[in-house]
Order: C-alpha cells, then sequence, then structure tokens
C-alpha cells in the first residue's frame, strides 16, 4: 500500500511542498482501490476530483460509448505518481476522457470541495498547488504544440491539408463560454 505523501513528493502537481503540508493535505484524500478494467470515470461525467496513483497502471481515452479499455482515441497510459483529472479542481464541466484501470490500482483522490477548502484558508498550501498545476498545464499545451508542429511537418506527405490543421488549431486556442 503506497503512502500519499511518498507518492505526492515526486509529482509536479505537490512540487515543493513540505512534509507537514503534504500531511495536512493526507487527511483530506481518499484512498481509492480500482481492480483491473474498472471505470474511473468516463467521459462525459461530471469532474468532481483528481487522481494520483498511488501504484497499478491507468488507461485514459477518449471515444463515448466504448468498452473499458477500448477507445476511439487513446491518450496515455499513466503509473505511480502521475496525476490525472486535475481539470477538475478548476473547470466546473463534465470530463472530456475516460479512465479505466489498466491493472489493480491504487488511487489518491483529492476533491474540488477539499481543494477551495484549503484555498480558502489563508497562509495554505493552496495557491502553490494552483500554481504548480498551471505549470502543469502550460507544460502540457508545449507539448500540444509541438506535437502539431510534427503533424504540419508530415502533413506535406500525408492527405492533411490546410483546413484539417486549421480545424486543429481552431479546437486548441477556440475559448468556449
Amino acid at each position: 500500500m503506497a503512502r500519499f505523501s511518498d507518492i505526492a513528493r515526486r509529482t509536479d502537481l505537490f512540487a515543493g511542498l513540505s512534509q507537514d503540508a503534504l500531511d495536512g493535505l493526507a487527511r483530506r484524500i481518499e484512498t481509492v482501490a480500482a481492480r483491473e478494467g474498472q471505470v474511473i470515470f468516463s467521459e462525459g461525467d461530471a469532474a468532481d476530483r483528481v487522481y494520483l496513483v498511488g501504484s497499478g497502471k491507468v488507461q485514459i481515452g477518449k471515444g463515448r460509448g466504448m468498452r473499458p479499455g477500448t477507445y476511439a482515441r487513446y491518450l496515455a497510459t499513466l503509473e505511480a505518481g502521475d496525476v490525472f483529472g486535475e481539470m477538475a479542481l478548476v473547470l466546473d464541466k463534465p470530463r472530456t476522457a475516460a479512465a479505466v484501470a489498466k491493472t489493480e490500482c491504487e488511487l489518491f483522490a483529492f476533491s474540488r470541495t477539499s481543494f477551495e477548502e484549503v484555498l480558502a484558508t489563508p497562509g495554505s498550501v493552496g495557491p502553490q498547488v494552483l500554481r504548480n498545476m498551471a505549470t502543469m498545464l502550460c507544460l502540457r499545451l508545449q507539448r500540444a504544440d509541438d506535437a502539431l508542429i510534427g503533424i504540419q511537418e508530415r502533413s506535406a506527405s500525408t492527405s492533411l491539408g490546410p483546413a484539417d490543421l486549421d480545424m486543429v488549431h481552431a479546437r486548441i486556442f477556440r475559448a468556449e463560454p
């Protein structure tokens, strides 16, 4: 059984937090056991918590109505120390992907309610966690930009045209209400 603070210490989301701060957060964490093949959440579900993988592997994918573990679009396989579902802490929108336990897993769940309570507490670690999350999301956007550039460079030899690339750009940068 993994200990939250041991795993959290190695993640970008909780980077720079003291042992006391991690121990304080641990009191707000729910430990979730997931069996192999168990749906953790589905695309379109209400998003109310972020997860940290303590042990095991979690598969992330898109494609509503797909069987667990099989998606129209595979996004990632996450392992111990990886964080997923972090948009739930700041956006009041449904899940944009599904998460399924690829193996038996131990997960640590941090609810939006707990996060808001931490943010409202003067002197808390909430602002640091929020900065860390912003950094994580910016780095993911940067990697998405790099991937898009790779697609553009390969598009000369494929059937992708300028309209396809414009559509990808629009989906990345369009602000929706």
